[in-house]
């Protein structure tokens, strides 16, 4: 066996879901309303029922759906509410409203470039991801509510800045 001769002096940028203190986050707490899927962190999610309190999440699955925020990172859970991909069905949730938050981008991404979330989901495409341009009729248009704020290249974490409280104009 060798030893390891090989050291990086970069920490790791964070992880996904992350969100920026420093950015005045506005959190809605929800609850995974899925019958057994799991969701991960830093992905957005779909309300399930806004005619009675808005406070259960779903997975997207139409791209009308509509999109109360995005679910944040918490140390916060019990290891009964986590599995391999994330927070259980039937547990709670952290919803970033507005602020900034450490995601994975689903394709590379500039400083600038506008918010579309994949609500169609194919083969390895994964529910709520986060991407800077629309994938044939598989997105939604959240040009209004997101911005990318760092460079990333696909499947690599960047802070993306949101605003799902005010009205798009």
């Amino acid at each position: 066996m060798t030893a390891q001769s090989d050291y990086s002096e970069l920490m790791a940028i964070g992880f996904a879901g992350q969100v920026d203190p420093a950015s005045n986050p506005q959190v809605k707490t929800m609850r995974n309303a899925e019958a057994v899927e799991s969701m991960e962190f830093g992905i957005a999610v779909a309300y399930q029922d806004r005619t009675a309190d808005g406070t259960l999440a779903d997975l997207l699955t139409a791209t009308s759906d509509i999109v109360p925020g995005i679910l944040l990172h918490s140390y916060a859970y019990d290891s009964t509410e986590l599995d391999t991909v994330g927070v259980i069905a039937g547990s709670t949730l952290n919803v970033l409203r507005s602020g900034r938050v450490l995601v994975i981008a689903e394709e590379a991404v500039d400083v600038g470039d506008p918010l579309f979330v994949r609500a169609v989901a194919v083969g390895a495409e994964l529910q709520g991801a986060l991407r800077m341009s629309a994938d044939s009729t598989d997105c939604i248009d959240m040009t209004g509510r997101g911005q990318w704020d760092s460079v990333a290249g696909a499947g690599e974490l960047a802070w993306l800045r949101v605003d799902f409280l005010n009205p798009v104009t």
